[in-house]
């Protein structure tokens, strides 16, 4: 289980950081002032780059992300 606070942090890097299919070892997340980087420095205190990872997933999965954009069969606009 993801505590609220990840998850809160998670939207909050979402929101500066939208392409999250992108981020796994990429310069967004490990680089310098990258997701990760972020992360740790709002939440206070040590957490691996699974969790943030995790969190990261979870806010995008559970469509509370700004980022959501078209998800997977999505067909857009009304079926006739």
């Amino acid at each position: 289980m993801v505590p609220a606070k990840m998850l809160e942090i998670a939207r909050l890097i979402l929101q500066s950081s939208p392409h999250i299919d992108r981020l796994p070892y990429s310069e967004a997340f490990e680089g310098p002032g990258g997701a990760y980087e972020r992360f740790v420095q709002l939440y206070g205190k040590p957490v691996s780059r699974h969790d943030v990872w995790w969190a990261l997933l979870r806010v995008r999965k559970s469509g509370n992300s700004p980022s959501q954009g078209r998800r997977r069969g999505f067909q857009g606009g009304n079926a006739a």
